[in-house]
């Protein structure tokens, strides 16, 4: 898995492995402005059990949005929209069948429109899985998913990150399909395919520093998880 910190003045977003594989749901926009927030954060930053996590209060600009997404011809209604639907969102743990814990995203989230500026602050636990990352944790360049347009490929490329040193990952139909939130959508494997892996595969190979295929991985006929293959673009990859 990847294990790998970025250097100070690359825009990178680390989190705890545990919190990449959690399922939860939000819009594009929520996921794009949770990014963003979490690279401002120094995953180096130490947690030790005689103190909190840190949990600070973030500031997120229309230029902050604008330079890592670009291509967004509204910053400023996409910040106000993101900041409106991602208070109330949570993540889960599941720690068996029908055993899980929920925890919230934010405890804060605050929107000032003269000054075009979101403020927002991560829930405790949130923040424990954001620092004092020494073991198990993934970091990916916001740049590379800048022009992902869909939630869908930006968590699938989350996940494909985990592996890049290895550039394969088996995970069975149900985590995949709870990671991007298709628990109860495309239930078809035709429909899964066509409407939401194939086109977050042409995407992520097509946008990022990754080059992605895959197969089902099957039981007697029936599918029950999902093998990919890729392997990384270093001309692409900004040197860590």
């Amino acid at each position: 898995m990847s294990n790998k910190l970025a250097t100070k003045g690359v825009p990178s977003v680390t989190q705890d492995n545990k919190l990449i594989r959690a399922a939860y749901t939000m819009t594009t926009l929520e996921k794009r402005l949770l990014l963003v927030a979490m690279s401002k954060l120094n995953p180096m930053t130490e947690v030790k059990a005689d103190k909190p996590a840190p949990v600070d209060r973030l500031t997120i600009s229309a230029d902050d949005w604008k330079h890592a997404f670009p291509h967004d011809p509204k910053p400023y209604q996409s910040l106000a929209r993101a900041c409106d639907g991602l208070l109330g969102r949570q993540w889960r743990i599941d720690h068996a069948e029908g055993v899980y814990t929920k925890y919230n995203w934010l405890s804060q989230c605050a929107y000032n429109k003269p000054k075009g500026v979101v403020e927002l602050r991560f829930t405790y636990d949130t923040s424990l899985r954001l620092h004092g990352l020494k073991v198990n944790f993934t970091t990916l360049q916001l740049h590379q998913i800048g022009q992902l347009s869909s939630f869908n490929q930006i968590r699938l490329y989350e996940l494909l990150c985990q592996f890049r040193r290895t550039g394969y990952l088996t995970i069975s139909l149900t985590e995949l399909r709870e990671a991007l939130d298709q628990v109860d959508k495309n239930p078809r494997w035709a429909d899964f395919k066509a409407q939401v892996l194939d086109p977050s595969v042409r995407a992520i190979t097509k946008q990022t520093d990754l080059t992605v295929t895959y197969k089902p991985v099957k039981e007697v006929r029936r599918i029950v998880g999902v093998e990919f293959v890729f392997r990384v673009d270093q001309q692409g990859e900004l040197d860590l």
